[in-house]
């Protein structure tokens, strides 16, 4: 087979292999769907038909701006944690390869589906498969970092919001549990048994990661720009939400945005629907029903914050449709680990 055939087949292995795991994907899809309906078929149908529909174009459009404005914030961050780890490429390739995964992200029915092709991507400009992965797992733990650490510091308003004990009991639950997560990942080297289950399956490289996650969050010169561009792509997110509330007539001031839709995306982290639908919508009802705001209007903005999401995100389509077959992003890229 010629090089060129090789370097064309890899990203539909790629492809294949991510969509391989079927009945999984059946089970998220059937989730997201089953969640979606049951959300729609519970409201007030005729009301979340007009707030999607009257929504206004010019809020619509600015959110779809700010969203894919954060693309670019996002791979900014993902750049400096490369370079804390060893691994070194410029901003702009990097922005068309993260630009690309948001767009593979939208579309494939797999949460990791964008990370592949990101990985591929930096395969084909010279950066090494652990390298590459490392690099992408440390800046989606940073971006989680960020968002607890918006979340614990309005955490005493976000409760004081929600009267209901069982509410509070699960966000501080979901926070909690978040942070373990992260304090294992971190530490997990560290821990004899750990290391010797992964000498004995063969998976010792992988104890890499918590020593280069160290690196980056326990850097100051690295830690502060990476959790503050982290908190900021946190607040854009929020803010688009405002937008999106703001254009359909929902009151919603900046402090609620700024501290429930975090909530949120903390729960749509949790990688049992596709791109989050669903799970998203369900949280997105709750987080803002508790200051106020109706179920329909609730569900409207969240449906109109995935799809501003999918039209952020169209451009890496046609990027990937623009070089998708080259095995350069369109500048060097090196690797020093």
């Amino acid at each position: 087979m010629s090089s060129t055939a090789v370097a064309v087949s890899r990203p539909r292995r790629a492809l294949h292999a991510l969509l391989a795991p079927r009945r999984k994907l059946a089970i998220k899809i059937a989730l997201s769907v089953t969640l979606v309906v049951w959300l729609v078929h519970s409201t007030d149908r005729d009301a979340l038909t007009t707030a999607l529909l009257e929504v206004d174009l010019l809020n619509a459009l600015l959110a779809v701006v700010l969203l894919f404005m954060l693309i670019a914030i996002q791979t900014w961050r993902w750049v400096i944690v490369a370079q804390a780890i060893g691994v070194s490429f410029p901003f702009v390739p990097a922005w068309l390869i993260n630009q690309i995964g948001a767009f593979f992200n939208q579309v494939l029915p797999s949460s990791i589906g964008g990370d592949a092709i990101r990985v591929w991507r930096l395969r084909s400009g010279g950066v090494r498969t652990g390298p590459a992965v490392a690099s992408i797992v440390i800046d989606r733990l940073v971006a989680l970092v960020g968002t607890i650490l918006i979340v614990v510091v309005g955490l005493w308003w976000i409760l004081g919001w929600i009267d209901i004990i069982a509410l509070r009991v699960g966000v501080f639950a979901t926070v909690l549990t978040a942070v373990v997560g992260v304090t294992v990942l971190l530490f997990a080297d560290q821990v004899s048994s750990v290391r010797r289950l992964a000498r004995r399956s063969g998976l010792a490289r992988v104890l890499r990661l918590p020593v280069m996650a160290r690196l980056v969050l326990f850097r100051p010169r690295t830690a502060a720009p990476a959790l503050a561009l982290s908190v900021t792509i946190h607040l854009g997110v929020a803010l688009s939400v405002w937008v999106l509330a703001d254009g359909i007539g929902v009151e919603l001031t900046s402090a609620e945005a700024a501290f429930l839709v975090p909530v949120v995306i903390l729960f749509s982290m949790v990688p049992i629907t596709i791109a989050g639908w669903g799970v998203r919508e369900g949280a997105m009802v709750v987080a803002l029903g508790t200051v106020g705001v109706g179920r329909e209007e609730a569900l409207a903005v969240s449906v109109l914050f995935g799809i501003a999401s999918a039209i952020a995100a169209l451009p890496g389509g046609a990027i990937w449709l623009a070089t998708g077959r080259s095995r350069e992003t369109g500048a060097s890229t090196a690797a020093t680990t």
